[in-house]
């Protein structure tokens, strides 16, 4: 049975197959460049057309403008010649039709249809090439003997049994922030060598240490001496199953170790406002836990509605959380009862310490008396670093030093991850 593409093609095929009859036709002997001959009342040369001019003949030439009469006779006769076309008239469209300049156009119209067709023929999506679907073969095991090639499948499996993958973990410490008295503790999923394992124990750069084991799962190396700050150290260990040699599983990982303690003259406490890009804080959060530094929290209570994980992130780092208000106003310009709402909504974790959004108070201690009502304390700061507004990692760091004491950043501070750095 024929499908809606298929009888598509076979349209656009008849018709580019017609087109080039058609110009086939028309390019026999009644295409363009003819004329009828007066003479027999068919079709000669058009010698008006430079294509079909013959060359010139030997012998007498005509007068009139006609070629050379004799036996091959090419050219029209000036004066007969119009003479019995006057009498063709009766022909009507026959002869109006078989005129050189219709011949051409109708060769025109046959080279677009074959063109069209063509096109078409591409457009048209071909047919889906449908595979023959194969009957499953159900496999033979031998003649007589069924089940013969699972029993020798069963034998093999039993003389050469797959070996076990061990997938190895390093349990402690993390791979970021590693301390620099840092104790190495890897995990395996199955009882190992550990002879072999312990031999194949490398760290690079390398260092001295002793290797002890908890239990046949569980291997633990103790450095003699402590890490270097800012290194990088790679760890690799190969374990075959216990009774084996050959390793079956192979772990390998990266160790990175702090940078080194913060150095200066004057003492200070770094505190964060407000909130930030998630991208930012936990930017601001590494780098905090690469120079060993806990700081002083004071987020909204928009931003924790906004990111859950963020309070107990900073509560698991070793992080102060304290009080910023819900909505961050500006609480002069509020009554008693909205500053306490405010201040009510706000987060706070074991910490007793309030800020007002800005710093803003005013002269009569209104907003202070409504924060200690609720238990609260101000806590305003000693170096305003101006991080929102683009101030350079170097200058902040510079004023830090300076100066000392509480030191105002924000979670959405523009360099401040390079000013924690820099410290």
């Amino acid at each position: 049975m024929r499908t809606p593409t298929t009888r598509s093609h076979a349209v656009v095929v008849g018709a580019s197959i017609a087109g080039l009859l058609a110009a086939r036709v028309l390019t026999a002997d009644g295409g363009a460049g003819t004329a009828p001959d007066p003479r027999r009342g068919g079709l000669t040369r058009d010698d008006s057309l430079p294509y079909n001019r013959p060359p010139p003949r030997r012998g007498r030439v005509g007068v009139g403008g006609a070629w050379g009469r004799g036996p091959l006779d090419w050219g029209m006769v000036s004066g007969s010649a119009t003479a019995q076309q006057g009498s063709n008239k009766g022909r009507g469209v026959e002869a109006l039709v078989r005129t050189g300049g219709v011949g051409v156009v109708l060769r025109l119209t046959a080279l677009v249809t074959t063109v069209l067709g063509v096109v078409a023929a591409m457009a048209v999506p071909l047919p889906a090439i449908r595979q023959p679907v194969r009957a499953a073969v159900p496999a033979r095991n031998g003649p007589g003997r069924p089940g013969q090639g699972a029993e020798r499948l069963g034998a093999a499996r039993r003389l050469h049994p797959p070996r076990p993958f061990i997938a190895v973990q390093l349990a402690s410490p993390a791979l970021d922030h590693v301390p620099l008295d840092a104790v190495l503790t890897l995990r395996f999923s199955m009882p190992v060598n550990t002879l072999v394992t312990q031999q194949s124990f490398r760290i690079v750069p390398a260092v001295p240490g002793g290797i002890t084991w908890s239990d046949p799962t569980t291997m633990v190396f103790r450095p003699e001496a402590p890490l270097a700050y800012r290194t990088a150290y790679d760890v690799s260990v190969s374990a075959p199953p216990a009774g084996m040699s050959s390793s079956e599983g192979d772990g390998e990982f990266t160790l990175h170790t702090v940078s080194p303690p913060v150095a200066l003259a004057r003492p200070f406490t770094l505190t964060f406002d407000d909130c930030g890009p998630p991208e930012r804080i936990r930017a601001i959060l590494d780098a905090l836990a690469d120079r060993e530094l806990h700081a002083i929290f004071f987020p909204t209570g928009q931003c924790r509605d906004q990111l859950p994980w963020l309070v107990p992130a900073l509560v698991a780092a070793g992080h102060q959380v304290c009080n910023h208000t819900y909505s961050h106003p500006v609480l002069p310009r509020l009554s008693s009862a909205a500053i306490a709402t405010e201040i009510r909504r706000g987060v706070s974790v074991n910490c007793n310490l309030f800020r007002p959004p800005y710093g803003a108070l005013d002269s009569g201690g209104r907003v202070a008396g409504v924060a200690a009502s609720l238990g609260y304390r101000l806590q305003l700061w000693d170096v305003d670093t101006r991080d929102w507004a683009g101030t350079p990692a170097d200058m902040m760091d510079q004023m830090i030093r300076a100066r000392g004491g509480v030191v105002l950043f924000h979670m959405h501070g523009i360099h401040t991850v390079e000013a924690i750095q820099n410290l």
